[in-house]
């Protein structure tokens, strides 16, 4: 079972008084039926739905998916923010696990989120090490602006970092895919 709210489709002022609701501070979050009857709300599921308003409040459509489920290759790639063809390149490579269904690659939402998690991890690690390497050439504007840090091959063999307009040979392996 899949659920979705696109982007704007909820009043805003609503979305205002359910995150108010959900942040009273002091009481227990409570669960209310139609007929009255009200259900103390999990710790976990109050997270849930404070992270959902909070998406919602900020313009952000939602989709909540069973982290039992499986994905085809095209909505992996769109949970991934990337082409469906790259993310067969991650399955025949062995990045991410999958599983034949026929002839169609299938691939559970817990491997995938593992996958995406791992990646924002070394790319997050990868920034920090560009910065390091800039605070230690005395580049240290990169503090205010990381955009000035480009990546850059030109030669396969040696790669190096373009900072601003100085050139740092060898200093980050920059890789393809």
């Amino acid at each position: 079972m899949e659920a979705t709210v696109q982007p704007g489709s909820l009043d805003p002022s609503e979305i205002e008084t359910f995150v108010r609701g959900l942040d009273a501070v002091g009481e227990t979050p409570r669960l209310v039926g139609p007929d009255g009857a009200s259900v103390a709300l999990p710790v976990e599921i109050h997270a849930v739905l404070l992270r959902v308003a909070n998406e919602l409040r900020a313009g952000n459509g939602v989709n909540v998916i069973p982290v039992s489920a499986v994905l085809t290759t095209a909505q992996a790639a769109e949970m991934l923010n990337v082409s469906r063809p790259h993310v067969v390149k991650l399955l025949e490579r062995g990045d991410v696990p999958h599983h034949m269904a026929g002839t169609h690659r299938r691939i559970k939402v817990v491997d995938l989120l593992e996958y995406r998690d791992l990646r924002d991890h070394e790319r997050a690690d990868a920034l920090a090490e560009m910065h390091r390497v800039a605070d230690e050439a005395g580049m240290d504007r990169l503090r205010r602006n990381s955009m000035a840090v480009f990546p850059v091959v030109l030669d396969a063999n040696v790669p190096y970092l373009l900072l601003g307009d100085r050139r740092l040979e060898a200093v980050y392996a920059v890789t393809g895919g």
